[in-house]
């Protein structure tokens, strides 16, 4: 049975109720992205960066991880567009070796070999839709140049380890997507471009089924959080091949229109309790 305090808040010690605290050690999809100058809870502390949400697809778990890569520089330095999706201008055209963002882009290069072709960009959107499996590592440069009063503004405790999720091996590449020999994922074909598969649906949702749609079901299925189901949807809506699709229908009917068209490819299965769920 659950109690409450005298005033309502609700609170459980039960072992089983307890919660994993910083994600690690998972395989997780990169759904979405943005540009912000961050700012840490509970502090005045803001720091250029990219936040990436990251569905925890094996072991599933019902959180979208959001993580934040610092770029460097402070807050202001650098002009993101107004979706929040590409710099816009900035103190320099590269990254610092010691920016959290350069040690993600050289891990994504090394676990998934994306290419740096696709890297020289001002967005992040070459990663969304590629799944890796994620651990997290210490960060030897924030540990070496830590500040003891930056730690207490952010809430860091002393002597605590910072630390920062990484990809260390690529586990699937978005559809169409070539992936090398070295890299590629288990059980898969080395050098080998995927074609997006294609589905009859329901009513008018016959056609290709594209990777954004890929990207709006990982969010369904990882429980994400209702403005990043949005965004998602609107990508969705706006690059969808179905037959007779088109960008003024209800979002309601266009999620259930493309939800339809991957229900019928096998994309997922529905759960007795109606949530939905990846294949076996």
């Amino acid at each position: 049975m659950t109690t409450k305090s005298k005033n309502g808040f609700v609170f459980s010690f039960a072992p089983s109720d307890a919660t994993e605290g910083l994600a690690d050690n998972f395989d997780g999809t990169v759904i979405e992205y943005r540009f912000e100058d961050y700012q840490y809870p509970n502090t005045n502390v803001r720091t250029p960066a990219v936040v990436l949400s990251i569905s925890q697809d094996n072991p599933p778990a019902a959180e979208v991880v959001e993580q934040i890569y610092g770029i460097g520089g402070q807050a202001g330095d650098w002009e993101f567009s107004d979706d929040q999706k590409s710099i816009i201008s900035g103190p320099k055209a590269q990254l610092n070796k010691s920016s959290n963002v350069y040690k993600l882009t050289a891990a994504l290069h090394n676990a998934g070999s994306i290419p740096e072709d696709k890297m020289r960009s001002p967005d992040f959107g070459w990663l969304v839709g590629y799944s890796f499996h994620w651990d997290r590592k210490e960060n030897a440069t924030a540990n070496q140049f830590r500040n003891a009063d930056a730690d207490e503004a952010q809430g860091v405790n002393k002597g605590r380890v910072r630390t920062i999720l990484l990809p260390t091996r690529l586990v699937k590449a978005p559809t169409g997507t070539t992936v090398s020999k070295r890299n590629a994922p288990a059980k898969a074909s080395p050098a080998v471009t995927t074609p997006a598969a294609a589905s009859n649906g329901t009513g008018s949702a016959s056609g290709e089924i594209t990777d954004d749609m890929r990207n709006l079901l990982q969010a369904v299925i990882a429980g994400a959080e209702k403005p990043i189901q949005t965004r998602l949807l609107r990508t969705a809506i706006s690059t969808s091949k179905i037959d007779g699709f088109h960008t003024k229908l209800k979002f309601s009917v266009a999620k259930a229109e493309i939800m339809a068209a991957l229900k019928e490819e096998g994309a997922y299965v529905e759960n007795e309790d109606g949530t939905v769920g990846l294949p076996e």
